[in-house]
């Protein structure tokens, strides 16, 4: 491995402009940052670089210890040491950058926008570094393995499984910096997601209606209701959706398969939450508390559902009639109506139900 003095460097860097520096970063597309893919890092201590990986370090710095693989990656990091100067800071978070491309590639996250699409998917992302990782994940190959004993995960490139190794390790390195809040997270994204709920703020609006979100693909998601478009399809039957959690669910009407079980009572559930909620009908919680009457509820839909008893609200409509609903699933069991569509099985009988609430219904008559 190449070492650099950190005398030599030093005085290499006082004589290297950000613009040319900047101008290798772009050229090689190499520095691009997406906290919500795991990419392979240019920065890594000598310690962190994984066996295996195409590239070595071949510049360390004697000042820290870090390494890198790109000349341009090192002399950059020694400026830091130079000068200790950050010198652009983002008016959305407060991040502070030594150069302005890292500053407009920091934008990207908080604009939501994702310029670089994939060929395969409907997956799109804010620089072509983090298209060429995933890009990998329409490969069979991973060969970045988990050396835990009992998991047999492998990844295809060695930041996911950096991020991965977490999982085992317990490891959350981004606390919250807010005072009162103790939570920490696996990757910055996650924690840029997080602090949005402390400043209330939801930079993602819809321009069809009033709704806003915190997350772009959250927005992406939403556009389907206006649309009408419904891209998950049953491959068992005519259902289709918006999201492909919901695709998830619904097989389930067909496997029968309830993997979640209730320790006090014989109940199944297909999902966590589910079972979560349900386990409140034991200890009688009810975290969720109406700030208008002061009625509680057990889950926070529930709670959801009730607010619009006191706005009569009923922002559902259905695109068939002119009917509106105040829930989701309200709409979603009039929709069957219209289509003839009905998901929810029974694997006793037989019989099939527009809506959930029929079929628990019908159940009855099993029990």
């Amino acid at each position: 491995m190449q070492t650099s003095g950190s005398s030599d460097a030093l005085q290499a860097v006082s004589t290297t402009g950000d613009d040319e520096i900047e101008a290798a970063q772009v050229e090689s597309e190499e520095n691009a940052g997406d906290d919500e893919t795991m990419i392979v890092e240019e920065e890594k201590t000598a310690e962190d670089a994984l066996p295996g990986e195409l590239e070595k370090p071949k510049y360390t710095c004697e000042i820290c210890g870090k390494a890198y693989i790109r000349s341009w990656s090192f002399y950059g990091h020694m400026r830091e040491h130079a000068s200790g100067d950050k010198q652009h800071k983002c008016s959305v978070c407060e991040k502070v950058f030594n150069y302005a491309s890292n500053l407009r590639q920091h934008m990207l996250i908080h604009t939501g926008e994702k310029p670089y699409e994939c060929e395969y998917c409907e997956k799109a992302f804010n620089n072509p570094s983090s298209l060429r990782s995933h890009l990998l994940s329409h490969s069979e190959e991973r060969p970045y393995a988990c050396d835990v004993e009992g998991c047999d995960k492998a990844f295809n490139n060695p930041g996911s499984l950096r991020v991965h190794r977490r999982v085992h390790q317990d490891e959350k390195p981004f606390p919250c910096p807010q005072d009162d809040c103790d939570k920490a997270f696996k990757t910055q994204a996650e924690l840029s997601r997080h602090m949005f709920r402390h400043t209330g703020q939801k930079p993602f609006k819809c321009d069809q209606c009033d709704k806003a979100f915190i997350r772009f693909d959250d927005l992406k998601r939403h556009y389907r209701i206006h649309t009408g478009e419904k891209p998950f399809k049953c491959d068992q039957c005519d259902f289709a959706c918006i999201q492909s959690f919901d695709l998830v669910k619904h097989k389930y009407t067909h496997s029968g398969d309830k993997p979640y079980k209730c320790d006090v009572c014989p109940k199944q559930f297909t999902r966590p939450a589910r079972l979560r909620d349900h386990l409140r009908t034991h200890t009688g919680e009810k975290p969720y508390n109406c700030e208008v009457c002061g009625k509680s509820f057990a889950v926070q839909t529930g709670l959801k559902s009730h607010m619009a008893v006191h706005t009569g609200e009923k922002p559902f409509k259905c695109s068939e009639c002119d009917r509106s609903f105040r829930t989701q699933q309200e709409l979603q069991a009039h929709m069957g109506r219209h289509t003839g569509i009905k998901p929810f099985k029974c694997h006793l009988c037989q019989k099939e139900f527009i809506s959930a609430v029929t079929f628990k219904r019908h159940a009855i008559v099993h029990s």
